[in-house]
């Protein structure tokens, strides 16, 4: 998934839970997985995670004030909710 996309995604997502957009998102680190990308990203107010699969499908964590996986093994010990496919798998 390119940069604009994802940004726009995360981007639309934080308003419609929040109401608002924050001023800037920027992402940090893309790691590629399996199927896709973990990406690191940042608001003016946190730092949180998501993945992208390259069918569409992004993730982002359930609540982005708690901590976030360092790494894609990490995954299962954290809530997840799907913003793009709504049709998709959770997990």
């Amino acid at each position: 998934m390119d940069n604009i996309k994802f940004l726009d995604l995360i981007s639309d997502y934080d308003k419609s839970i929040a109401g608002e957009r924050p001023n800037y998102y920027e992402i940090i680190k893309k790691t590629h997985i399996k199927d896709g990308q973990m990406i690191l990203f940042r608001t003016e107010d946190v730092i949180s995670v998501a993945i992208a699969y390259d069918n569409g499908e992004v993730y982002v964590l359930y609540d982005w004030q708690g901590g976030y996986p360092s790494s894609i093994k990490e995954k299962d010990m954290y809530e997840w909710v799907m913003i793009a496919n709504q049709f998709g798998p959770m997990f």
